[in-house]
């Protein structure tokens, strides 16, 4: 048990963090132990925040992947890598992905591929393009349809 916090305090502090906005079970499991618990008060707080529904793997990576792609403008390369530094199942990034309409996507590319155009350098729209995320060839593929449309 934590050297400075009671299990109901702990409790409470939780649910008010997992209550703010979806979190991974690792970023809340980090959470509990920069506030002191122990392992196992740890975990018989995490299967409580599950059990209240304030703590879910499947809803925080649908979030992430939707307010990743939708505000910062990820592609699902990023996306998935910052899934996976948050230690999200495979099965749950596969569905997180699902969440990414495909014609939404491709938008996405096309508006940020003809925004970085303006600039005239086609070598640096497209690295910065892979730096976000997006898939190489489908950058290259749109390149050539928005070249083709000029």
């Amino acid at each position: 048990m934590s050297a400075y916090l009671s299990r109901e305090r702990l409790l409470e502090k939780m649910r008010h963090y997992c209550g703010y906005q979806d979190r991974s079970q690792s970023e809340a499991e980090f959470k509990l132990r920069s506030l002191g618990a122990d392992e196992a008060t740890a975990g018989e707080i995490l299967v409580t925040l599950i059990g209240e529904d304030l703590l879910s793997e499947e809803r925080f990576a649908k979030s992430y992947a939707r307010g990743k792609f939708r505000i910062n403008h990820w592609g699902r390369r990023k996306i998935v890598s910052g899934l996976k530094a948050r230690q999200v199942p495979e099965n749950l990034i596969r569905i997180a992905l699902a969440e990414i309409d495909g014609d939404e996507y491709l938008d996405t590319l096309s508006q940020l591929l003809r925004r970085a155009l303006l600039s005239g350098d086609s070598a640096r729209a497209v690295r910065n393009l892979v730096a976000r995320g997006f898939e190489g060839p489908l950058i290259c593929e749109t390149l050539r349809m928005l070249q083709g449309e000029d």
